[in-house]
């Protein structure tokens, strides 16, 4: 909503406001709150706001964690948009061992040959060619 209206100021407001209820309401260590940083990170990334965005990526990776949560795909989806994010900032060792990761996630749960796995593969693909790491 607010994002697309653009009116980005206000809408990270809302997203802060959002974590900062689930906080208080759940506690620090709970997947609600995790689910809410991944989306203010998501947000951050389309403002350009990367380095927030790698903050909020990586505590919610590890709220997942404590929360035992690293295979939920909430989680999976946090890590893979976190890899996508080092992919865009240049940082190509992390974001191809994050992909690995999420490949790896992604076939522990649905299993190697699936959509999923062959979604996430691809997205990688298309990053690499779009930042012309093909080989």
């Amino acid at each position: 909503g607010l994002l697309k209206s653009r009116q980005p100021r206000d809408a990270m407001l809302r997203l802060e406001e959002s974590v900062n209820i689930y906080r208080g309401l759940l506690g620090q260590n709970h997947p609600f709150v995790a689910d809410a940083l991944h989306t203010a990170a998501k947000a951050l990334v389309k403002v350009g706001e990367t380095r927030g965005a790698l903050l909020k990526f990586a505590e919610a990776a590890r709220i997942y964690e404590a929360c035992h949560a690293t295979l939920h795909y909430n989680s999976i989806a946090n890590a893979q948009s976190l890899a996508s994010l080092l992919v865009d900032l240049g940082d190509m060792e992390k974001a191809q061992s994050m992909f690995e990761e999420v490949i790896a996630m992604r076939k522990s749960v649905y299993g190697a040959h699936c959509v999923q796995v062959a979604k996430t593969i691809n997205a990688y693909a298309i990053l690499l060619a779009k930042h012309g790491r093909m080989n």
